[in-house]
């Protein structure tokens, strides 16, 4: 991975590691992330030796926007692996 690639990788896994779910936008916003999808797949065989992966998921209900329309939205978290 390139350098900036590494650091944002480790930002996000501490951010991942300290803080609640959060969504794609809010995550890609704070740490300059372009394609969180691919930096996760990037990052989780590397975490996997170590029983932890990346996860993403829709919310339950979908959040609505000021015009009333639902938001596609998906949460990042930290999880541990089972096994």
């Amino acid at each position: 991975m390139p350098y900036l690639t590494k650091i944002r990788s480790r930002l996000l896994l501490l951010h991942l590691f300290f803080k609640n779910p959060n969504t794609t936008g809010e995550i890609c916003r704070i740490y300059s992330i372009e394609n969180l999808s691919d930096m996760a797949a990037k990052i989780n065989p590397l975490l996997k030796k170590h029983g932890l992966k990346i996860n993403n998921y829709p919310p339950a209900s979908p959040p609505v926007n000021s015009f009333g329309e639902k938001i596609l939205v998906h949460y990042w978290e930290l999880v541990t692996l089972d096994g």
